[in-house]
């Protein structure tokens, strides 16, 4: 008599994302494939359904064996990877990276650093992935409708900037911080609401190709000029020109004026006059370090010049070496 087979085990799938019933690697990959409605012809709410726990199930497979696991990009499919092992054997279908859950994007973004993916990996700007549902509806935005980084656009250039800001952060979301969502995305945080403070915070959730690029990097470097973070500055605009390098300088030196750190204001005029020693801004962040040179000093030599008013030459002489040590340019000392 030939073995007997034995009999595969209905497993539900709530009960194992729920974690009442533990699976092995094998059994997860099986499980996802048996969940998976593409090309069944299913009801569009049975597709639904089947879709959500499909990428519930992935996020868990991740998680539980992101080790044993390779996701590679579809090239003409943005937004989808195929999620297989590392052997090449065995495979849990095809993830739309927008629906799976934050950690196991963060291990996609890991795998896009690690692997290397091209231009328009995983989330990036083209909008969610035409992956289908069993009536050919595309899952997670109805067919036809128009990309959010578009809609944005279109709000923008109405005026509209509360929708304009909500498109973008979608379109940032959608892409986990692609280099066209975030271009739009700080532009207006920085050039139209002055959330700079709000568009720093963001550096953090950029792919590492958007913080390469010298929009973003221009972007980024001005807010950081306005929140006072000047080293992270200097990393973001080495190697760039152009006005918006020179407004980021001018605006960190006005700072640097404003709280007293003159030192400071003189080292951004610096990288201000090598970009151009007759630029305006540089020419008026002068001015304006002078200016406040000259009201620091004031006290002292006002006090100089009562003492030599009140004939103490030797007390006068006293304030006025005093005064010349921290700055040697006063005419009046």
């Amino acid at each position: 008599m030939g073995r007997r087979r034995r009999k595969r085990r209905t497993v539900d799938p709530q009960d194992v994302l729920a974690g009442r019933v533990k699976l092995d690697l094998r059994e997860l990959f099986r499980l996802i494939h048996e969940v998976n409605p593409s090309d069944r012809g299913l009801a569009k709410e049975e597709c639904d359904a089947r879709y959500a726990r499909k990428a519930a199930l992935q996020s868990l497979l991740i998680r539980q064996h992101g080790a044993q696991l390779r996701a590679m990009p579809e090239e003409d499919r943005p937004g989808v990877v195929s999620l297989q092992h590392i052997s090449g054997g065995r495979d849990a279908c095809h993830a739309l990276a927008e629906a799976l859950d934050e950690d196991a994007r963060a291990w996609l973004r890991q795998q896009e650093v690690e692997r290397g993916w091209g231009e328009e990996g995983p989330g990036d700007e083209r909008g969610l992935a035409p992956e289908r549902q069993g009536d050919g509806r595309v899952l997670g935005r109805a067919a036809g409708e128009q990309d959010p980084l578009q809609r944005g656009k279109a709000a923008l250039d109405e005026w509209d900037f509360e929708e304009a800001q909500r498109c973008f952060e979608q379109a940032f979301k959608r892409s986990a911080g692609g280099v066209k969502a975030s271009r739009a995305l700080l532009d207006l945080l920085v050039n139209y609401l002055a959330q700079h403070e709000e568009a720093w915070q963001l550096r953090d959730r950029l792919r590492p190709r958007a913080l390469r690029d010298p929009q973003v990097r221009h972007h980024l470097g001005l807010a950081a000029a306005h929140v006072g973070e000047l080293a992270q500055l200097r990393k973001l605009l080495a190697g760039l020109d152009g006005e918006q390098v020179a407004e980021a300088w001018a605006v960190a030196g006005r700072l640097a004026v404003q709280t007293g750190d003159l030192e400071q204001a003189e080292a951004t005029l610096h990288e201000l006059q090598q970009l151009d020693p007759q630029h305006p801004q540089a020419v008026d962040l002068e001015d304006a370090i002078t200016q406040a040179r000259a009201d620091a000093r004031a006290p002292l030599e006002s006090q100089a010049r009562q003492l030599l008013g009140a004939g103490n030459a030797d007390g006068a002489a006293d304030a006025a070496r005093a005064i010349l040590e921290s700055w040697p340019r006063s005419q009046e000392a």
